[in-house]
């Protein structure tokens, strides 16, 4: 199987933040047809973090409020 690497659209910001990190999750998930976990596993491995510190910024972004202003 093979992943076709991030769009020009994560090039800037590489995934160091919790929301491009979601975002390309979903994007592995639809266009990978990969689970959930297994999403987050790969993501994680692209961007050189565990699973777990992977799956601890999504919930970090989660639980932040939305308007923060």
């Amino acid at each position: 199987m093979l992943i076709a690497p991030a769009d020009e659209t994560q090039t800037g910001a590489h995934a160091d933040s919790a929301q491009s990190l979601a975002a390309r999750v979903e994007e592995l998930m639809h266009q990978a047809k990969l689970d959930r976990k297994e999403a987050l596993k790969l993501a994680a491995k692209e961007r050189g973090l565990s699973r777990r510190a992977a799956y601890d910024q999504l919930i970090d972004n989660r639980e932040q409020p939305a308007s923060e202003e």
